[in-house]
């Protein structure tokens, strides 16, 4: 090969020939490469607030999805044991979410099953002793197991 530099005037060199339908449009006079003025890529604004890694809403304590279900449970199953374990969990949970910094929610299903629980308590309470008062006050010859038997006319003693 040569170290000359190629004839411009040769064949396929230069300004193209017109063919058969005219000269071929090419770019407007005064254009040079690149992209036209007053176009590019949007302006960078970054993510919207509230999405992308860590803009999430706080996570539910199991605890205290847990407290309200014994809360709940304490009316059907039995009345003061799983209320009492409610409120052990409501109070175990309210302190983590506390230190959690707004990383864990729940306080609203504490505070209801604290409710629930108390009212279950408190009612649970009332009955028995309704209950107790009931059976202090009857008067059916009854005394501590003792029955009064009346025989002919004379009465047995216990």
């Amino acid at each position: 090969m040569s170290d000359q530099p190629p004839d411009p005037n040769a064949p396929g060199w230069g300004t193209p020939q017109p063919g058969p339908w005219g000269q071929p449009p090419g770019p407007p006079p005064g254009s040079g490469y690149g992209a036209p003025p007053g176009y590019g890529g949007p302006p960078g604004y970054g993510a919207p607030p509230g999405y992308g890694y860590g803009y999430g809403a706080p996570q539910t304590d199991g605890k205290a999805i847990g407290a309200l279900v014994l809360a709940i449970l304490a009316w059907v199953v039995c009345p003061v044991i799983p209320a009492i374990v409610a409120l052990i969990l409501a109070g175990q949970s309210s302190r983590d979410i506390a230190q959690s910094g707004g990383r864990l929610g729940g306080a609203g299903f504490n505070t209801a099953a604290k409710v629930i629980s108390w009212i279950n308590i408190g009612i649970t309470v009332l009955v028995v002793i309704i209950f107790i008062a009931a059976a202090a006050s009857t008067s059916n010859n009854e005394y501590l197991g003792c029955v009064r038997v009346t025989v002919s006319r004379a009465s047995a003693p216990c």
